[in-house]
């Protein structure tokens, strides 16, 4: 990974990625879940474009 045209140091790149994992593990399952109908029936209150 590079910032500001230099390579970032290894602990940080480290840390992203641990990051990006970690988020990604605890995250996933949520996203499985089906979204609540009062939800759905918010958003079926704004007008499409």
């Amino acid at each position: 990974m590079k910032r500001y045209s230099r390579t970032a140091p290894v602990e940080q790149r480290a840390l992203e990625q641990w990051t990006q994992r970690n988020l990604k593990d605890r995250y996933d399952e949520a996203l499985k879940e089906p979204v609540p109908d009062e939800l759905l029936a918010l958003l079926r209150q704004f007008p499409s474009h």
